[in-house]
């Protein structure tokens, strides 16, 4: 027995006893009961057709005429509104109403909207019976008892648990699924019941983010199931346990992705748009470094002076090789809050993003500048005599929504940072309340979308912004109380001298090429690059089989941070046809560099 317990066989074990559950359940039927008469019989009839098809049609009309997000939506509003509106109007309960109501508002696949009923979706505390499904794990896991994230075969890697859980999990332990079958299959399963959705704080707009989201969310459905299926780290033993023990769970414990850092006050996340009730940002020297840390959760109240305050302590009065910025768990707020802070470490004037707004209410996708967001408000004034050059790591994920996400692209403008982990949400837009004509209801809409700077009309909606080093938390690490991401930023920072060494002082940036974004890209694509000194640049466009299509850029350019724009035209301003195309950075005489895209009509 000791030959097998060592890790390597531990390891196959386990793999070995995923392998069989997932394939004992790949072709089995519906794995979950009709959820229909609980949805009609837990929440009762509700107000009568007349006020529910006053409500549909008030919040339908207010995406139709201020939604923004219709640029690239997959979603038919229409064919939705033509689908559900007759069966309210032959009369639904209260809880499949809000049911349509949540269901449509998800569909629109933008992180600030969302249509639901506040004694349905945020009042009804889940308890084993009531239909109600949670989409998302990054809020009060209390429930639960542990936080949750997904591995790269949709399992989920249990990373926190509160003390003495009462299935005995512990950090390095996978959550599998529900009575024999992995919890993906059930979620596509629950989605297509169409139950209400709790209250989401992070509502997920990339489709990596919403899958990452939705299996994220695995704990907080157990109250659906009778047994839960957990694959021990310690022991490699595959345990289907009764969820009963789980009923009387109310110990605190928030759905962040990060771990403890040595050093560092944590921030204790107690509501979607607060870390503690005064604290917003958490900072300091990592044990054993001299590398500073901040992690920000959320861009509202005093943020801004939080994070500025950070920024001067560990540039101007802290002796740093380098700092970490952690947003992987960030609700957003005032994207520009944090310019005070940004400010202290650029030493030039970046233009960063813009806003458009609905040009009027009959054309969707007719979108213009918005005149309360005007480019201006978004300007980095970097200040020459204060500028940061040492290395500056990024950690992201999908927790990372709106202002979080923003506050990720800007810091991208400085010529030596580098993003880790998982890409953002992709919720690049603002949104407002509207009133639909009941308290009881709350429906946010996107009303704005945000572009680069550089890229007018190409909206960054819907695509999670990229990483340079995509890594994620790992059993191993978690069961050791290792931070795989923080981690992976360290040996950056450990291995990346100052952009301005001693041997060359004039020599701000190093040359870099970045992946286009968003990509594969329709119809518009941006590309980023740095220049490490001043010469004559070439930026190509070139087909699969070679042959040159385009040439954005050929001229003279001095050291710094560039972003050009393709339109997926040839020289002639045709369009091309969809397939990879490729793209070449030239400068200088001494740099060339290569990359490829995707289009996709």
């Amino acid at each position: 027995m000791g030959f097998l317990q060592k890790p390597i066989f531990k390891k196959l074990r386990r793999f070995a006893t995923v392998f069989l559950m997932m394939f004992s359940t790949a072709i089995s039927a519906q794995n979950i009961p009709d959820f229909s008469s609980a949805i009609d019989s837990v929440w009762g009839a509700g107000k009568p057709t007349s006020e529910k098809l006053f409500l549909f049609d008030n919040a339908m009309n207010v995406l139709n005429q201020r939604f923004t997000g219709f640029v690239g939506l997959d979603t038919d509003l229409d064919s939705l509104i033509s689908h559900y509106r007759p069966e309210i109007a032959a009369g639904v309960s209260k809880g499949r109403f809000v049911a349509i109501m949540n269901r449509i508002s998800l569909l629109m696949r933008e992180g600030h909207t969302f249509l639901g009923e506040f004694p349905v979706n945020s009042f009804t505390p889940p308890a084993p019976g009531i239909p109600l499904l949670f989409v998302d794990g990054w809020g009060d896991n209390s429930h639960f008892g542990a936080a949750l994230t997904p591995l790269p075969d949709s399992s989920l890697l249990v990373i926190r648990v509160v003390p003495n859980h009462p299935l005995g999990l512990v950090p390095g332990d996978i959550i599998l699924g529900y009575e024999g079958v992995p919890w993906y299959q059930l979620y596509e399963e629950l989605w297509a019941a169409e139950l209400p959705i709790a209250f989401s704080f992070t509502i997920s707009t990339s489709k990596e983010a919403i899958l990452h989201s939705r299996l994220k969310a695995a704990g907080l459905n157990w109250h659906l199931f009778d047994t839960i299926d957990i694959l021990s780290y310690q022991t490699g033993e595959l345990q289907s346990l009764s969820t009963a023990p789980l009923a009387n769970l109310n110990e605190h414990i928030w759905g962040t992705e990060i771990l403890p850092v040595p050093g560092i006050q944590p921030l204790e996340y107690a509501a979607p748009f607060f870390g503690t009730p005064d604290k917003s940002v958490s900072w300091g020297i990592i044990d054993g470094t001299q590398i500073g840390y901040i992690q920000v959760g959320n861009w509202f109240a005093n943020a801004g002076p939080e994070f500025f305050n950070a920024i001067d302590s560990l540039m101007n009065h802290n002796q740093t090789s380098g700092l970490i910025l952690d947003y992987r768990l960030n609700y957003g707020g005032g994207s520009f809050s944090s310019f005070p802070g940004l400010e202290l470490l650029f030493n030039e004037t970046v233009e960063t993003i813009g806003w458009d707004v609905r040009c009027n209410t009959t054309d969707r996708l007719d979108l213009c500048p918005d005149p309360n967001r005007p480019t201006s408000q978004y300007v980095i004034q970097g200040d020459t005599s204060s500028f940061y050059d040492k290395p500056i790591a990024v950690l992201t994920g999908p927790g990372c929504v709106s202002g979080g996400e923003q506050n990720a692209l800007f810091t991208t403008f400085h010529p030596n940072t580098r993003l880790f982990g998982k890409p953002t949400t992709g919720a690049f837009s603002a949104g407002r309340v509207f009133n639909i004509g009941s308290t009881d209801w709350l429906m946010i809409a996107t009303t704005t979308n945000s572009w680069r700077a550089s890229a007018p009309g190409v909206y960054l909606i819907r695509e999670g912004l990229p990483v340079d080093e995509s890594v994620w938390l790992t059993p191993d690490d978690v069961a050791n109380g290792h931070d795989t991401v923080l981690e992976a930023a360290l040996d950056w920072i450990n291995g990346t001298t100052s952009i301005r060494n001693s041997d060359n002082p004039d020599l701000a940036r190093s040359y870099e090429l970045h992946q286009n974004y968003p990509n594969p890209f329709n119809p518009s694509t941006s590309i980023r690059y740095t220049l490490a000194e001043a010469g004559e640049t070439e930026l190509q466009i070139y087909n699969a089989i070679g042959q040159k299509i385009k040439t954005l850029v050929k001229k003279h350019q001095t050291a710094g941070n560039y972003v050009s724009s393709w339109d997926g035209t040839d020289e002639q301003g045709n369009p091309v046809v969809s397939g990879i195309y490729f793209y070449k950075l030239s400068s200088g005489g001494h740099f060339n560099s290569i990359s490829k895209m995707i289009l996709l009509r």
